[in-house]
């Protein structure tokens, strides 16, 4: 019974914050990092018309961004953080994961080096009180110019990703022979 008990508190000790404090996450609420996760947005979630029309963002002159980390249960050797991301002018949050983890029975590591964003969803009530995040605030024009400016930008694949690509689409279409196509 003693040994279950250290265990769990190392395991609890393991799996607790890396960020000690707020303070200590102010580097990815740096403007690359904000308004990056705001393209991400732009991109996929929302339009320009809701940018113009939506008046929590229409009125607004500052647009708020706070983050914390969550302390999410996990796995031993799962070694992710998860940051809680939210945008009081959307009632957004966005949860951010920057994977560490290992698939035994793959035996494969899954490791990122930034942050991904792993799902976006609108809240009613605050999920934590406001002192609990680190803030900061761009101006509405600032982010609105960011956008615009990046909105055509395109990243394509890497040269070792689109070889992987290749590689993998010959092999399945070796494996699965030619593909037929019926119509003209």
């Amino acid at each position: 019974m003693k040994s279950l008990a250290v265990f769990s508190l190392a395991l609890a000790t393991l799996s607790g914050p890396i960020y000690s404090t707020p303070e200590e996450l102010t580097p990815l609420l740096s403007r690359e990092f904000t308004f990056e996760i705001l393209r991400h947005l732009y991109r996929w979630y929302l339009d320009e018309a809701f940018l113009r029309e939506d008046d929590s963002i229409r009125e607004a002159t500052e647009v708020e961004f706070w983050i914390r980390e969550l302390d999410q249960v996990s796995d031993p050797d799962d070694k992710s953080i998860h940051l809680e991301l939210l945008l009081p002018a959307l009632k957004g949050v966005i949860h951010l994961k920057k994977a560490n983890y290992l698939v035994p029975e793959l035996a494969a590591e899954v490791k990122n080096k930034d942050f991904r964003v792993a799902m976006i969803e609108r809240y009613r009530d605050l999920p934590a009180p406001k002192s609990a995040y680190q803030i900061v605030a761009y101006t509405r024009a600032e982010i609105l110019a960011y956008l615009y400016e990046t909105r055509n930008q395109r990243e394509y694949p890497d040269e070792r990703v689109r070889a992987s690509l290749g590689e993998a689409l010959d092999r399945c279409m070796k494996e699965e022979g030619p593909v037929e196509i019926e119509g003209d």
